[in-house]
């Protein structure tokens, strides 16, 4: 990750979570940090063998908040922070990724921008759609949808 703030991983993460889950609604997903990980496991000395990284419990956690915030739902984290088991959009979360802002001429929606900048635009383009449909959702929770 170029850009090694909190904000700026859990938004590259997020970015990717969203595209892959709005690729395969409604069917639930494995999420393996493996697949979005640069470096998964780490050895310990301590325990004389491979454990999660810090960047997989990074990656976990922003997976159970992107589930206490509503966007998702999930039916087991492991506890080694290597996987999250049975992921699904919410219907908040399919609603934010439906949008289709007003200021494009061609209405596509954020999921289907998401989808793409997570293969072609760039980590600079996925962030600032996730911030995008974040603050939408934050938006759909004061207003309602």
């Amino acid at each position: 990750m170029e850009d090694c703030s909190n904000i700026a991983r859990f938004d590259e993460y997020t970015g990717k979570i969203f595209a892959a889950l709005y690729q395969r609604f409604p069917v639930p997903l494995l999420l393996q940090t493996h697949e979005y990980v640069e470096s998964p496991t780490e050895f310990s000395d301590f325990l004389g063998c491979d454990t999660a990284s810090k960047e997989s419990e990074f990656f976990c956690h922003t997976v159970v908040w992107l589930e206490k915030a509503g966007y998702i739902e999930t039916e087991e984290v492991d506890g080694r922070y290597l996987y999250v088991q049975g992921v699904v959009l919410t219907a908040k979360g399919l609603e934010v990724l439906n949008i289709q802002p007003d200021s494009l001429e061609q209405r596509v929606s954020l999921g289907s921008r998401i989808t793409r900048a997570t293969r072609e635009e760039g980590v600079e383009m996925l962030r600032g759609l996730v911030r995008e449909a974040l603050s939408a959702g934050a938006k759909m929770m004061v207003y309602g949808s």
